[in-house]
């Protein structure tokens, strides 16, 4: 039997994770050093995990209600280890082949396109309850949309953890932003963290979300998703220059 038979992605998140049963884990250990497919397995589901760590790892809760972060951790691991595989394919294929270059006044940032892409599609993500980070990520998306206007082109903006307090209808310094941006373009799409919304109603707080935005799935099965469909490129607010 093929190792890759034996050691599934779920056990082997559970071995990155150091929360393997020491009889399974020496077993992992003893078969990478004689099975280089092992070992490259166990090198890509390690460096998905990091990437996604820079994007979810730090996140903050939404206003309105406490922290649970030991249900978060169990929530986002149990994710993790089901979405490992996926991961691993979608950065180690180079999706991630853009990057945004930073200006000055007189001559702003603009996008570059390093795989050579006929269209681009982004997908920022906002996880914390910053205005600063949501004024960021609002003026990168005017500009995307400004210089994007051909075909084919698509911006998302998802927000979880306190990020989701940019798309509360409740909360947002920058509502009426938001509404004007969905109603100017068609290209842009708000995405606010099912998961995130419903820490909230557990903590007795019912969030408002703007009309239009959607609420359908949580924000890492939705990048998951998009990057293993393949095409889409996955940006940070915390990265982007200021302008």
């Amino acid at each position: 039997m093929e190792n890759s038979d034996i050691f599934n992605d779920q056990l082997l998140g559970t071995f990155i994770d150091g929360e393997l049963d020491a009889a399974n884990r020496e077993a992992i250990i003893n078969a990478m050093e004689t099975d280089p497919v092992l070992r490259e397995r166990v090198y890509r589901l390690r460096r998905a995990k990091d990437l996604m760590q820079l994007g979810f790892g730090e996140a903050c809760a939404p206003s309105g209600g406490r922290q649970r972060p030991l249900l978060a951790r169990r929530l986002f691991s149990t994710r993790v280890a089901a979405s490992f595989a996926a991961l691993a394919v979608a950065f180690g294929a180079g999706m991630v082949g853009q990057h945004y270059l930073g200006g000055t006044a007189d001559n702003p940032p603009v996008l570059v396109s390093a795989s050579q892409q006929q269209t681009d599609r982004l997908i920022l993500h906002v996880s914390q309850s910053d205005q600063t980070q949501f004024v960021r990520a609002l003026e990168f998306t005017e500009r995307f949309l400004a210089d994007h206007e051909a075909g084919g082109n698509e911006i998302e903006v998802v927000a979880h953890a306190g990020g989701l307090d940019l798309l509360r209808d409740d909360v947002s310094p920058l509502r009426k932003r938001i509404i004007r941006l969905m109603h100017q373009y068609e290209n842009v799409h708000f995405i606010a963290c099912a998961n995130a919304i419903s820490l909230l109603r557990a903590n007795g707080t019912e969030p408002s979300i703007i009309k239009g935005i959607s609420t359908d799935s949580t924000a890492f099965d939705h990048i998951v998703n998009r990057l293993q469909d393949g095409g889409w490129t996955y940006m940070k607010v915390e990265s982007l220059p200021e302008a």
